[in-house]
């Protein structure tokens, strides 16, 4: 699993960068009181909730899941002998070559 950096530790250098989002009021006000309900200001609050949430996706994204039987045919494909290809036997050749000659 990729390392996914804690929030505290990744919050606590100097803030030199701004981002202006727009919001209805409905959300301000939500999110408002959840900042407030767990002794947040809302920047750290939109914040932390922000950071976690790419982080998480970050994640998800740096992981690639199979059902069990479709990883089965991928593995059998990947480790079983397959036909000579003559095109990229010859590819080969010639970059192996090429870095001899290097």
């Amino acid at each position: 699993m990729p390392y996914v950096e804690q929030p505290a530790a990744a919050m606590s250098g100097k803030k030199s960068m701004n981002k202006n989002i727009r919001m209805t009021p409905l959300v301000a006000k939500t999110i408002d009181d959840a900042a407030a309900s767990v002794g947040l200001d809302v920047t750290a609050f939109i914040t932390s909730v922000a950071y976690q949430e790419a982080q998480r996706i970050k994640a998800e994204h740096a992981k690639t899941a199979l059902p069990n039987d479709i990883f089965a045919a991928f593995a059998e494909a990947v480790t079983s002998e397959g036909k000579p290809n003559k095109r990229l036997a010859a590819l080969a050749r010639q970059k192996s070559e090429r870095m001899a000659d290097e």
